[in-house]
C-alpha cells in the first residue's frame, strides 16, 4: 500500500514538472516581427525608403554582381548580390562568400545616421532571402556584423 502511494504520488510530481517545462519558454529573446524594419542589437529602424538596383556587370566565373541598396530617412543598406540572372535580382537565398558565385553576397553595408554621428556595418555573415511577389519584391534577412552586432531585417516595395 505505502509503495503505491509513493509512485502515485512520484507520478503526479513528474507529471506537474513535465507540463511546466511545456510552459512558454520566452526569456525575451524572441525574433521581432519585422516589416519594413531593421533590428541591429535589438533596436528597431524604419527601412521604408526606396530602393535601387544597381549593375556591375559579369563576375569572373559567370554570375552576375547586382547591388539593391535601400535609402531611408537617418539609414543606408546596400545588399552586394550575386545571381545567376542577365537582368534584375533571381528569387533565392544568398549567404556569404568571398568568391563571387551565383546566390551569394559579398557584402552588405549598412550606414545609420544620428545626431550628427554615422555608425555603419559590414556584414560578411548569414542571409539575405529574395522573393518576388507581382511587381514588388521582398527582402528579409539575417546577418551578422564583423563585431557579431546581430542583425535582422525585413523590405518590401518596387526596386527602381
Amino acid at each position: 500500500m505505502m509503495k503505491k502511494i509513493i509512485s502515485t504520488f512520484l507520478l503526479i510530481v513528474i507529471s506537474i514538472l513535465s507540463l511546466q517545462s511545456c510552459d512558454s519558454d520566452d526569456n525575451g529573446n524572441s525574433t521581432p516581427d519585422l516589416n519594413n524594419e531593421i533590428s541591429i542589437d535589438g533596436t528597431i529602424y524604419a527601412l521604408d525608403g526606396i530602393a535601387v538596383l544597381q549593375s556591375y556587370g559579369t563576375n569572373n566565373e559567370g554570375s552576375f554582381d547586382r547591388d539593391i541598396e535601400i535609402f531611408s530617412n537617418n539609414l543606408f543598406v546596400e545588399f552586394d548580390l550575386n545571381t545567376n540572372s542577365t537582368a534584375g535580382i533571381s528569387e533565392g537565398t544568398y549567404t556569404y562568400s568571398d568568391i563571387r558565385q551565383a546566390f551569394t553576397f559579398y557584402n552588405v553595408e549598412i550606414e545609420i545616421q544620428e545626431n550628427n554621428d554615422s555608425t555603419s556595418f559590414n556584414i560578411q555573415q548569414g542571409s539575405v532571402t529574395v522573393n518576388n511577389e507581382n511587381s514588388n519584391t521582398i527582402i528579409t534577412f539575417d546577418l551578422v556584423a564583423q563585431d557579431g552586432t546581430s542583425i535582422i531585417g525585413h523590405w518590401f516595395g518596387t526596386i527602381e
